[in-house]
């Protein structure tokens, strides 16, 4: 595009006139376009892109550091919070992805790449999910961890549970815990 704007829309005039018939044709058949709305649309980008040469272009992004230290649990604290968070949306996603036919509603592409794609931590039932009972198993696994969630009990656990789970597909200390929560 260079320094000048002006000259290059210019230079792109016959393209964008052509792009715009196109979209008039379709509510306006066998007519052209008017000259004073392919002026009006040329106008229009040419303050476009004067504004992105005194803007930024990239949106600024918000950080949020995030520092886990297990030392720093406290009577009233504790750091598992957010690593149980990510570990319980890791264990969800594949399980209900799985088992929820509506989930993924509106997504173009094949669900097994983006499980794959998705499986940041070699989930188990991701490296099994051409067994023909993978769909009840997710079922199941989602079911324990939704009521791992309002268990009461110590987040490094439950943290501990949601690994196993991920990692090997042992679902024993989600049991556990839950068990644990209904003897309360």
């Amino acid at each position: 595009m260079g320094d000048n704007i002006e000259s290059f829309l210019e230079s792109q005039r016959t393209r964008i006139r052509a792009d715009a018939q196109l979209m008039y044709a379709a509510y306006h058949p066998g007519s052209l376009i008017p000259e004073a709305a392919v002026s009006s649309i040329m106008q229009e980008l040419q303050a476009r892109l004067e504004k992105t040469q005194s803007a930024k272009i990239v949106p600024r992004v918000g950080y949020s550091a995030i520092a886990f230290n297990p030392n720093q649990a406290t009577e009233w604290s504790s750091p598992w919070g957010q690593p149980l968070s990510l570990l319980k949306g890791m264990a969800e996603f594949p399980r209900r992805a799985l088992s929820d036919r509506f989930f993924l509603q509106g997504l173009h592409g094949d669900i097994d790449t983006l499980l794959v794609a998705m499986d940041v931590a070699g989930d188990d039932l991701v490296r099994t999910m051409d067994d023909r009972k993978t769909r009840q198993r997710a079922e199941t696994e989602l079911q324990l961890v939704r009521q791992l969630e309002s268990a009461p009990g110590d987040a490094k656990d439950k943290c501990a549970a949601l690994w196993a789970l991920i990692t090997t597909g042992r679902d024993e200390a989600l049991k556990v815990l839950i068990a644990s929560a209904d003897a309360c």
